[in-house]
Order: C-alpha cells, then sequence, then structure tokens
C-alpha cells in the first residue's frame, strides 16, 4: 500500500473520529463555553497574584522605612486585592474542576447509553457470533475519555 493511500486513510478516519466527538460534546456546548471563560478569568487572577506580592512587598518596604506616611494603606489596600484575586482564582479552578468532572461523567454515560442502544437493535446473529465481554471492553475503551 502507497504511503500516500494510508495517509489519506488515516486522516479520513481521524476526520471521522473528530466528528463522532464533536456530535457527542454538541449538548454540552454551554458547559464547555462556561469553563473556557471562567478559565480566562482565572488565568487573568492568577497572573495578577505575583504582581500584587510583589506591590505589597513594596508597601510594605516603604512603611518600614518611613518613607511614605500612607504606606499603611497603601498596604492594606494591595493585601486586600491580594486576597481577593486569591478567593476568585481559586473559586473559578474549583467551580472548574467540578465542571469538567460532570462533563466527563456525562460524555462517558452518552457514549455508553448510545452504544447499548445500538448492540440492543441489531440482528440475533450479531449476538450468536460476537462475545458480549470483548464488545464491553470495547465500549469501556471508547469511553476513556
Amino acid at each position: 500500500m502507497d504511503s500516500s493511500t494510508t495517509l489519506k486513510h488515516s486522516m479520513g478516519t481521524l476526520r471521522r473520529g473528530f466528528k463522532v466527538f464533536l456530535r457527542f460534546l454538541k449538548p454540552l456546548r454551554r458547559e464547555i463555553f462556561l469553563i473556557a471563560g471562567l478559565g480566562a478569568i482565572a488565568s487573568v487572577a492568577s497572573g495578577l497574584i505575583p504582581y500584587l506580592v510583589g506591590q505589597f512587598i513594596d508597601a510594605l518596604t516603604a512603611l518600614a522605612t518611613g518613607s511614605n506616611t500612607q504606606a499603611i494603606g497603601t498596604t492594606a489596600m494591595f493585601l486586600g486585592f491580594w486576597f481577593g484575586a486569591q478567593v476568585v482564582a481559586n473559586s473559578i479552578d474549583w467551580y472548574d474542576d467540578r465542571a469538567r468532572r460532570r462533563i466527563d461523567t456525562k460524555v462517558n454515560l452518552i457514549v455508553r447509553d448510545e452504544g447499548f442502544r445500538h448492540i440492543m437493535r441489531l440482528p440475533l446473529m450479531f449476538h450468536k457470533n460476537e462475545r458480549m465481554s470483548e464488545v464491553l471492553d470495547r465500549f469501556n475503551r471508547a469511553s476513556w475519555m
């Protein structure tokens, strides 16, 4: 078999598999976009934390040297911003993890449900010729996502 023919066949198989994957994710579109949006917000909040810590340390240094008379207010402000950014980032990460697990479980159940529905509609000869343990093993491998 020619290598270009093999490549075309594998690309066709990959494209077909990707379409099946998108079909399973289509009912979960809202949750996936929510996770993506919240992930962007968490990234911004996590990116702000080192900056806020640096500003907090600068304000503490200014307070210790006595070079800034408003250093107590500045220190408290940056401490509050840091705490707020930490709460936002950690809360979103927690929600994101729970939502990802929920989506993973739903996709797993959808794959198994559609597989079992398909098996039940197959002719009786399929059930005579195939071992159910092998078929169920293929389902388990297909629903690994």
